[in-house]
């Protein structure tokens, strides 16, 4: 069988619109060299392959070492830090009118720490340690149980279509590995009998569910990271000690406040299979964060086929669509990032109807880009933008 990954693509994507990204975001590309502040030594959670839990102590010496080897750069009134590997993604904080270094390696700080709750593969954090579990409960703390929480109704919201308990087909997948490939049909039945959040019950910050399951929480955790970031920032804008704060985790990005000069911030949104950084538009916003879900992140193709990283929960395979990308808007990103990922499982009709009915609750937005992509030529077909209503006028959507 045939078969081509784009991992080495990706990652050259992530990293040219990032920086691509950065006039439209109001950012202009380092007039200050971006420089590791300091170096340290390789650090490892090995020891806790027994079951144990990573330290506070061990977590904040994490910490230290992911701010020894962040890339900051100045320009001007804004301070931009860069950590490549975060998360196993680019993360960046650029803080606005101020010269703070303290304050913006002290939000890396916090990211790290938060690293050792949430990742699934950082041995002995806590997602791990529940993944890893032998019972049926598992006290979770307050952190965790919060986004499960706010995550799991998700569940019944995609038509049981996004689901936590999915890292079984996730690892069977494997789509960040050297070698993806498509499963046999035995395999990603076997794994569909570990998942189903119907399963799943959580009474205060006890977690219940069976022995055995697994929980990737991907759609949701870096929208949550950055919601967590801003309760930290936002006492700093209100006081002065900084005008904005731009959050960019692997892509999803929430923007606080204002920039320097007093305006708001015009984000870029990706067009999907495009090398060079192209963008499909831009929107201007504050106190909002942009998300976007796309089949081109992460994908490989097997015989002429493209394979996609949005699994569609009810049948094991990745979700047959042809939409390329969703873009979600609001004022919270946990919410932003599990809804595009809803919307993109829906499709765009059903997508379209949620987020009209969301409207009445809070100020919401989606876009979608679809089309027919074709990977021996790298051409789009058919390729379409729409919206959902209010989109363009209200945040002065701009088409590149």
């Amino acid at each position: 069988m045939r078969r081509k990954t784009n991992r080495i693509y990706r990652h050259f994507v992530s990293l040219t619109c990032l920086f691509l990204l950065l006039p439209c975001m109001g950012c202009f590309v380092k007039k200050t060299p971006a420089v590791p502040v300091n170096t340290s030594a390789d650090f490892s959670f090995s020891d806790h392959s027994d079951g144990s839990a990573v330290s506070a102590e061990e977590a904040a010496r994490y910490g230290d070492k992911i701010v020894s080897e962040l890339m900051i750069s100045s320009d001007g009134n804004k301070l931009t830090g860069t950590s490549v590997g975060l998360f196993s993604t680019v993360a960046s904080v650029s803080l606005y009118n101020t010269a703070d270094r303290a304050l913006l390696s002290s939000c890396f700080q916090k990211l790290a720490v938060w690293e050792t709750v949430f990742s699934r593969t950082l041995v002995g954090s806590e997602l791990y340690r529940l993944n890893h579990k032998t019972g049926d409960s598992f006290e979770m703390s307050p952190m965790l149980s919060r986004l499960f929480s706010a995550g799991l109704p998700y569940y019944e919201l995609s038509e049981h279509r996004l689901d936590f308990s999915i890292a079984p087909l996730s690892d069977l997948w494997d789509f960040s590995g050297a070698a993806p490939h498509v499963p046999a049909p035995s395999e990603i039945a076997n794994a569909l009998t570990l998942t189903g959040s119907e399963n799943v019950r959580l009474v205060s910050d006890t977690l219940l569910c069976p022995a055995g399951m697994q929980f990737d929480l991907g759609a949701v955790a870096k929208g949550y990271l950055a919601d967590l970031l801003a309760e930290y920032l936002n006492p700093y804008i209100a006081d002065g000690t900084i005008s904005g704060a731009l959050i960019n985790l692997g892509g999803n990005t929430l923007a606080l406040g204002r920039k320097s000069d007093g305006s708001a911030y015009r984000i870029g949104i990706a067009k999907p299979f495009c090398s060079s950084g192209e963008l499909a538009g831009s929107v201007q916003i504050e106190d909002m964060s942009v998300v976007t879900s796309g089949i081109y992140e992460r994908c490989f193709v097997e015989d002429g086929v493209l394979y996609h990283h949005i699994l569609d929960a009810s049948t094991g395979y990745p979700v047959k669509t042809d939409l390329l990308s969703v873009t979600v808007i609001c004022e919270n990103s946990q919410t932003a990032d599990a809804l595009s990922t809803t919307l993109f499982l829906l499709g765009k009709e059903k997508g379209t109807e949620l987020i009209r009915s969301l409207n009445s609750d809070f100020p919401v937005y989606a876009m979608f880009i679809s089309g027919q992509y074709l990977p021996d030529t790298g051409k789009i077909l058919n390729y379409q933008v729409s919206f959902t209503d209010g989109f363009e006028n209200d945040l002065a959507f701009r088409p590149e």
